[in-house]
């Protein structure tokens, strides 16, 4: 399982799944049900998807490792990565076993371009030794990520940037990263709900946002103190403009 080691109120390991078994789901006429045995390739399974042509409204990732192995041409060269990037995205749910059980690893989850709408991740963790673990960008908007893991990666946990890129997270866990456990900059706006989010043991700043118009809303009464914690850097870094606001 993907498990934290919490000592002192701070994660100090990461444990990744070595094998689990396939957990059984409620059958939906909707849902496209993908075991590792079949489709370890997460790109396979978006190949299943389209072919559907409408017929699915939701891939269920329902084995315990789906790696990220085919390579896209992006900025900052991190590669591979999953790139989304195209209307025929919009809408699409990613729903995984849950956090601890189903994992998106050896690369990047990459979302750009305001055709790429109202995608929702759920249940699910992610690993990219590579840089960060989900970029959000050049105007994906409304773009969810629900009870996800970002741990361990090779650049931010999560990023968040340019002007109409909009994304929440939902009782979601950015940790030990190797720069910031969320970056929001260049115009972006990233909104924070969930008792169970927090930021804490990445190398730099636990929430870092940067340049004017630049956001992070934190709601449901919560607190960036209380969300963002143990961090080596700044738990709160707000720079050039950059805000994060508070909402009941």
């Amino acid at each position: 399982m993907v498990e934290a080691v919490v000592e002192d109120g701070e994660i100090k390991a990461i444990t990744r799944p070595p094998s689990l078994d396939s957990p059984s789901s409620a059958k939906e006429e909707d849902v496209l049900y993908v075991p590792s045995e079949e489709c370890e390739d997460i790109y396979a399974a978006l190949d299943q998807y389209a072919k559907g042509q409408g017929k699915y409204k939701k891939i269920e990732l329902s084995a315990e490792n789906h790696t990220i192995s085919r390579k896209s041409k992006i900025h900052r060269n991190i590669v591979p990565c999953l790139l989304l990037d195209s209307a025929k995205y919009a809408g699409l749910t990613i729903r995984g076993a849950g956090k601890d059980k189903t994992l998106l690893s050896g690369g990047a989850i990459h979302i750009m371009n305001k055709e790429t709408k109202a995608l929702v991740f759920q249940d699910l963790a992610v690993y990219n030794p590579y840089g960060a673990g989900v970029m959000v960008e050049k105007g994906a908007f409304n773009i969810t990520f629900e009870r996800c893991l970002f741990a361990s990666c090779g650049g931010g946990g999560f990023w968040v940037s340019h002007k109409g890129t909009t994304a929440t997270l939902r009782d979601c866990l950015s940790c030990m990263n190797s720069v910031s456990g969320i970056n929001v900059f260049d115009s972006g706006t990233l909104d924070i709900y969930g008792e169970e989010s927090r930021m804490t043991g990445n190398e730099a700043h636990g929430l870092y946002v940067c340049a004017l118009n630049s956001l992070i809303r934190i709601h449901d009464g919560l607190s960036a103190a209380k969300i963002s914690s143990g961090n080596k850097g700044e738990d709160i870094h707000e720079r050039c403009g950059g805000k994060i606001q508070h909402f009941k």
